[in-house]
């Protein structure tokens, strides 16, 4: 039945209350549930960065995205909060039912860092820029505490390399790396470890060496631009050459051959290898032919040849035909130039003798007195001030010992060491002191004179005090020797006294005994005292050995540093040969001279 009808206002209101009462919509006539929860995700950024928007309200539950942009020469570090993940450029919050934050830190892009080791242990940082307004770059090396490291450089922005010449220990144990910082704050480059480079330190070339290259005589000029060979001459008995090599544009050429003057060749009854050394420039050349003689003191002719010394300069690359000097006591048999040593500007020459033994080991009939064969009373001092030597002055300790051996003298020609043996007329129980001088206003006074420490009980009847003695350059460190005489005494008690000159006055430092017949022949003193071997070892850290050659012939050689009293293991080359020679050069720079079975010698710069 369909009704029909007037429906009044009073009907009308009923049905909206109705309506109302039920949930309904008076004005749309649907139906609606109550309005969802709103949360609020904040943000939060260092230097560097944003993230957008900076904050964000959205339902409870629901998916949010904050995009993150790095700022030029920055990137992010990291980012958290709300339960978000990383997604390329985006943090994406996939569901999140409370008020949170998301933090974002962003850094300086790190540099990266290169590293090239070249001849002369020169070590070159190179690192890319990072693109931000930087305050400054540092530049870094690992220190001995586990984890840390020291600055070593601090460089303005805009520079992007650095070079150094590394330490002979931190060729294979210097570990860099470099931070680019903004008011302290700073982010590393990647670590970049010398060993993996340390090939590239070495400079070698190779030359031939005679067949009897163990006795030959090898020195460089302190610049490193020029090397001496003494070899002999052909089937000349006691005849000698001087192989003269010189570096230019990195390359090594033999330049000249020097042969001793025919009229004043060794004689032949015991001649000993000359003695070669030289000027800092290399232009300066001293060749001291010590010579044994067979005649006696009153035959004064032959004795006054019982050593020569040839003094060769050279001008616009050319060499000049020496100056021969000879002793100015002709009388002594003195073995002239058996010691010598040459100031570093090649203007002060010091001319002593050699202590060789007894005349017993030589092939001499009739035998003379064994005190003809030591050194004498003087060291005999020559001047170069106008283009010829000359004879300055002769010095002596006035004590009737046999002095002059072993004459050691500084860079500057100021500071002289030279030997003297106890014994008149025997090398038995000859331990010897050193003697020092110093020379002021052109008068040499000596200041200190040392002996053995070794206490008597210990010692040795072959040992010899000062045999081996070493200073410094710069004059101011001393290293001495207590070491055996014969080198093959398996009882002998060996000793190393270090002496340093403090405010003007030389001073024991320690005195250390060391191992039985330790001591190799390679040693050397730096400009400022650092003391040096070398010596074959059979073993050697891997992370601490440079090799040289991997042929079935090769072994470790060890270079070891004096420190503290004790040799301290610095690297390994794996290389052939055995190391006849080694040299400091006034740039730090080290030379070490392998001889490899008398057919080659092998130079290694580094």
């Amino acid at each position: 039945m369909r009704i029909t009808g007037y429906i009044g206002p009073a009907s009308i209101a009923v049905c909206s209350l109705l309506l109302a009462a039920c949930g309904g919509d008076s004005n749309n006539g649907g139906s609606s549930s109550s309005a969802a929860a709103q949360i609020t995700i904040s943000t939060e950024s260092s230097t560097g960065g944003t993230l957008t928007p900076s904050e964000l309200i959205i339902d409870a539950q629901s998916e949010a995205t904050l995009a993150v942009t790095s700022h030029a020469g920055y990137q992010l570090a990291s980012i958290s909060g709300c339960d978000g993940e990383l997604n390329g450029s985006d943090y994406v919050i996939s569901s999140v039912n409370d008020d949170c934050m998301v933090t974002a830190d962003f850094e300086i892009t790190p540099p990266t860092l290169t590293l090239t080791a070249n001849p002369g242990r020169q070590v070159t940082l190179q690192w890319s820029s990072t693109g931000a307004a930087i305050d400054e770059y540092r530049v870094q090396r690992l220190a001995p505490e586990p984890g840390t490291f020291d600055t070593i450089a601090t460089l303005p922005a805009t520079t992007h390399e650095y070079t150094f010449t590394a330490s002979i220990e931190k060729t294979t144990s210097g570990v860099y790396k470099v931070q680019a910082c903004i008011n302290d704050t700073c982010t590393d480059s990647n670590t970049a470890e010398l060993i993996d480079q340390a090939a590239g330190f070495i400079e070698t070339f190779a030359v031939p060496a005679s067949d009897d290259a163990n006795h030959s005589e090898i020195i460089f000029s302190q610049n490193g631009r020029a090397a001496y060979i003494v070899n002999p001459e052909g089937d000349c008995h006691g005849c000698y050459g001087i192989d003269v090599y010189n570096k230019t544009d990195d390359q090594w050429t033999k330049t000249d051959r020097l042969i001793l003057p025919v009229s004043e060749r060794l004689i032949e009854s015991g001649t000993t290898t000359p003695t070669v050394t030289t000027s800092e420039s290399g232009d300066v050349l001293v060749v001291a032919a010590e010579q044994h003689s067979v005649q006696l003191p009153d035959q004064i002719e032959q004795s006054r040849r019982a050593g020569v010394i040839y003094l060769y300069k050279k001008t616009n690359s050319q060499w000049s035909e020496p100056q021969i000097i000879v002793s100015q006591w002709p009388g002594e048999l003195r073995r002239f130039g058996g010691s010598v040593a040459l100031s570093a500007d090649g203007k002060t020459l010091v001319a002593g003798s050699s202590y060789g033994g007894p005349g017993a080991w030589l092939d001499i009939t009739p035998q003379p007195p064994w005190s003809y064969w030591f050194s004498t009373e003087k060291l005999e001092l020559w001047s170069n001030k106008t283009g010829e030597w000359q004879f300055d002055q002769a010095i002596d300790i006035d004590t009737g010992e046999y002095f002059g051996a072993d004459a050691k003298l500084s860079d500057d020609g100021n500071v002289l060491v030279a030997r003297s043996s106890d014994e008149l007329g025997s090398h038995r129980d000859a331990t010897g002191s050193i003697h020092i001088f110093a020379r002021a206003d052109n008068i040499w006074t000596r200041q200190n004179s040392f002996s053995t420490q070794l206490d008597e009980s210990i010692t040795n009847p072959n040992s010899t005090y000062g045999a081996n003695s070493h200073l410094s350059g710069d004059g101011e460190t001393l290293y001495v020797e207590s070491t055996n005489f014969l080198q093959n005494d398996p009882d002998l008690i060996e000793s190393i006294d270090t002496f340093t000159k403090t405010d003007g006055e030389w001073q024991l430092l320690s005195s250390d005994i060391i191992e039985t017949n330790s001591l190799p022949p390679a040693r050397t003193v730096t400009v400022d005292g650092q003391f040096y071997q070398a010596q074959v070892a059979e073993t050697c850290p891997a992370d601490k050995v440079i090799s040289i050659s991997t042929s079935s012939d090769s072994h470790y050689i060890e270079l070891r540093e004096w420190v503290e009293g004790q040799w301290h293991h610095q690297i390994c080359f794996q290389a052939e040969g055995y190391a006849q020679h080694i040299q400091a050069l006034e740039d730090g720079t080290m030379v070490l001279v392998l001889n490899q079975k008398s057919e080659n010698f092998l130079f290694l710069l580094f």
